[in-house]
């Protein structure tokens, strides 16, 4: 098999991704050349992999903060690295998904777990996948040690005959006297999930494992299928020859018989990056059972790492953080005529330190150098200081960037020249791969 490593930086020229995918056949591998260019142009940085009888592409979109002048090696370790602080955060904050709480905290648990192997020498993409696949096939194992085959479920309804066990409490409340609530049990049978779990693991073994190199590491992958397996049929009653496609998986009708069991049917998907079933406003999903993906928002992450920064500085109390807290956001109002627009002011962050408030905006971007500066920033910056004017604190407005290669770039003054004031501000780099906290210390809590 023919194998073929591409790297390619989001927001990259579509000029260069061109010439980088130049040996893909765009019209065998069709979906999965739309599948990249979507993901390329849309703020977010990940790994696509895929194959074929006689192709194996590992395809790369690396975040904006990693130097291009470092060897392909080098970057993908730095990468690998990104991958698990969006597992250890996503595991913390809700980054994504609505059903991934358990799913998530195992596999942050089992990067932990196994951090010297994952960030030594073996920093590749396999050996992700390797620990990735292991936490998922865990999580899945534990929900059915935990259930039993047959569970017995009262659910109350009311109707104008009788026909189950009355609710004497609800009946005495209710003021319509045609409605009789009642209480009926309802036993679940898991071994409807149970032959649908089997079919996903054969879809898992058949495909999946393709994309791993090392023996050891697939033998350890079906060990933990054949545990799950066993026990699925021993206890749940399992039938072994159950057969199942990727589009039944997805379907509607399945999504319906895991109604109350929503995050197994997330661990189902997630072995086949399907998770993006359950957001209603993105089912743009690839269908390929030979590869294996993950897309990161890069600038929602970020915001994500910085606030969880500050939690390492200040109370949780003291630290707002937009989208999480509500005394983040503040109204202004814009009139026009007899006209009135209510504005809201969100600032990515606001810390409440005694007598000073610190306003953040949280940014995305390189700064090289003080030409690079976007206007647009500094303009909100500013608007999300003078909504907030308080007399009893002093207000700090700070920009905080994950790299920024000339140091001089740390403190900038702005001088208005048609009202003759100015507007100081601040410029700090949070990068995501230094432990740089102690600066941060000094200087929020000066």
């Amino acid at each position: 098999m023919n194998r073929k490593t591409i790297i390619i930086y989001e927001n990259e020229s579509i000029d260069s991704v061109l010439n980088k995918l130049r040996d893909i056949d765009k019209e065998k591998f069709k979906n999965e050349w739309n599948f990249i260019f979507k993901k390329i142009y849309n703020n977010q940085a990940g790994y696509f992999v895929f194959y074929n009888e006689d192709f194996y592409y590992k395809i790369f979109i690396l975040p904006k903060i990693i130097s291009e002048s470092l060897t392909d090696n080098e970057k993908i370790k730095i990468f690998i690295d990104y991958l698990i602080l969006y597992y250890k955060l996503s595991s913390k904050y809700d980054i994504d998904f609505v059903y991934k709480e358990d799913l998530l905290k195992e596999i942050a648990e089992i990067f932990s777990k196994n951090e010297n192997n994952i960030l030594g020498q073996k920093k590749e993409l396999e050996n992700f996948l390797f620990y990735k696949y292991e936490a998922i096939l865990m999580s899945i194992y534990k929900f059915f040690k935990r259930h039993k085959s047959l569970k017995k479920e009262i659910v109350s309804y009311y109707s104008q005959t009788v026909r189950h066990k009355i609710n004497l409490i609800k009946n005495i409340r209710e003021i319509d006297k045609t409605k009789i609530h009642q209480d009926k049990i309802i036993i679940n049978n898991f071994s409807e999930i149970a032959n649908i779990t089997i079919g996903a693991l054969k879809l898992f073994k058949r495909y999946k494992l393709k994309l791993l190199d090392d023996k050891e590491a697939k033998q350890e992958l079906l060990k933990n299928v054949k545990k799950i397996e066993n026990l699925l049929i021993r206890k749940f009653h399992a039938k072994d020859s159950f057969k199942l496609n990727m589009y039944s998986l997805v379907s509607i009708r399945t999504l319906k018989r895991f109604r109350k069991y929503k995050s197994l049917y997330f661990d189902l998907l997630s072995l086949f990056n399907m998770e993006n079933f359950f957001e209603e406003t993105e089912r743009k999903l690839n269908y390929n059972y030979k590869s294996d993906y993950v897309f990161i928002n890069t600038s929602k992450l970020y915001e994500w790492f910085v606030y969880d920064k500050f939690l390492n500085l200040f109370d949780r109390d003291k630290i707002f953080k937009e989208g999480k807290h509500k005394e983040s956001i503040k109204k202004y109002y814009i009139f026009c005529g007899n006209d009135t627009i209510t504005v809201n002011s969100k600032p990515d962050l606001l810390i409440n330190n005694i007598n000073k408030l610190f306003v953040i905006d949280v940014k995305w971007k390189v700064l090289s150098y003080f030409k690079d500066f976007d206007l647009d920033d500094l303009l909100k910056l500013k608007r999300d200081v003078e909504v907030r004017n308080c007399k009893d604190k002093n207000i700090i407005p700070v920009l905080i960037y994950p790299k920024i290669i000339n140091e001089k770039v740390k403190y900038i003054k702005m001088i208005e020249k048609i009202c003759d004031k100015k507007f100081d501000f601040y410029i700090l780099e949070m990068n995501l791969f230094e432990d740089n906290i102690e600066l941060f210390n000094g200087f929020f809590n000066d």
